[in-house]
């Protein structure tokens, strides 16, 4: 990634054994699980959070239509005359468009929620195994997505005039 960002200072490095160093650094990590846990409570925690905001919204809503025919049956009952109830249902129905659209949004956003959940503790719960079947662009997606910078060396090897790839350290986005 820096080299095409003209910010990697290290020579031509075999994609192959870059691929392997990286399988053998994520492998080598202590616990990713940890990582994984974080991000689901997280996610846990803003589904949650949605959730809540969700079920206040469906009681207005509630609330709004129950309005709504109380307005209707004070007219037909001839407590409040025409004009009176034409206001009240006005702004009962805008009040009822605004609430419904704001579920709406609020929907999508849990459905959106969803797909994020799913796709991140996928991708980070077994990344060794997951990274295995990657194709290459969605391995350079992957990178470009969660990685910050990685740092590689060259280990010298006996008997050849080859190094041996090996990553020091990947620095993670924290968000």
């Amino acid at each position: 990634m820096g080299k095409e960002m003209r910010e990697c200072i290290a020579k031509d490095i075999s994609h192959a054994k870059l691929d392997v160093a990286f399988v053998e650094y994520i492998s080598s990590l202590p616990s990713m699980e940890v990582l994984s846990d974080d991000l689901q409570l997280e996610n846990s925690k803003k589904t949650n959070d949605l959730k809540e905001i969700y079920e206040k919204y469906k009681a207005k809503l509630d609330s709004l239509e129950k309005k709504e025919k109380s307005i209707m049956k004070l007219y037909v009952s001839d407590n409040i005359d025409f004009d009176e109830y034409a206001k009240m249902a006005k702004l009962t129905k805008s009040d009822l468009t605004k609430t419904k659209e704001e579920l709406e949004k609020i929907e999508l956003q849990l459905e959106e929620q969803e797909e994020t959940d799913i796709s991140k503790n996928d991708v980070i719960a077994d990344i060794t195994e997951n990274w295995l079947l990657l194709t290459n662009s969605e391995k350079m997606s992957f990178v470009s997505s969660f990685i910050k910078s990685i740092v590689v060396c060259n280990q010298e090897q006996k008997d050849t005039h080859y190094g041996k790839i090996k990553i020091e350290s990947v620095e993670f986005f924290k968000k």
